[in-house]
């Protein structure tokens, strides 16, 4: 965020996201582009350090705690749903290899499949947050991390033991 009342440019950062407040509008900008828009008509905010240290001194907390409770909730939510929607392509998986795989384990096995790219994707944040990684490259990584989640989905049911009835049948039929 940064205040530059005529937009000349010299508030400039290397952030990923500025968010820069003129005299009449505010402008957003980030990789995707700029967008200007004016502040509504009837908004009066005191926009100094008197009125907002305080309020963010007092509210901070708050937030963030705020923030980190939907984030884990949102995370566990869209575990489950993921392990719902993978749950059955892993069960045909296990089905077509003989695998010994029920549905109830195919929907545990495609929630374990999800962690390796989850903590790859973890450690992609904390390299971001850290510097060391920028937003492109940031990007890249939850590409890959979804990528790394589909080879152990499909890798999992094929590292399960056969099912006992193709166990059994070692015996060509043809033959």
């Amino acid at each position: 965020m940064a205040v530059d009342l005529d937009h000349r440019g010299g508030a400039r950062s290397p952030a990923d996201v500025l968010v820069e407040f003129g005299r009449t509008d505010f402008e957003v900008f980030s990789l995707l582009g700029y967008v200007s828009r004016p502040y509504p008509r009837d908004w009066a905010v005191g926009f100094n350090r008197t009125e907002l240290v305080p309020w963010w001194g007092a509210w901070a907390p708050a937030i963030l705690a705020l923030a980190a409770g939907l984030v884990v909730a949102g995370l566990m939510a869209s575990w489950v749903c993921l392990g719902m929607v993978y749950c059955l392509p892993v069960w045909l998986v296990g089905l077509f290899a003989n695998r010994d795989l029920s549905l109830r384990g195919s929907w545990r096995l495609a929630g374990a499949a999800l962690m390796p790219g989850a903590l790859f994707l973890c450690v992609g944040i904390v390299l971001y947050g850290l510097g060391a990684l920028d937003l492109v490259r940031l990007g890249v990584a939850g590409a890959v991390h979804w990528v790394i989640g589909w080879v152990y989905l499909f890798l999992g049911p094929l590292s399960l033991p056969r099912h006992p009835a193709a166990a059994a049948a070692k015996a060509n039929p043809f033959a």
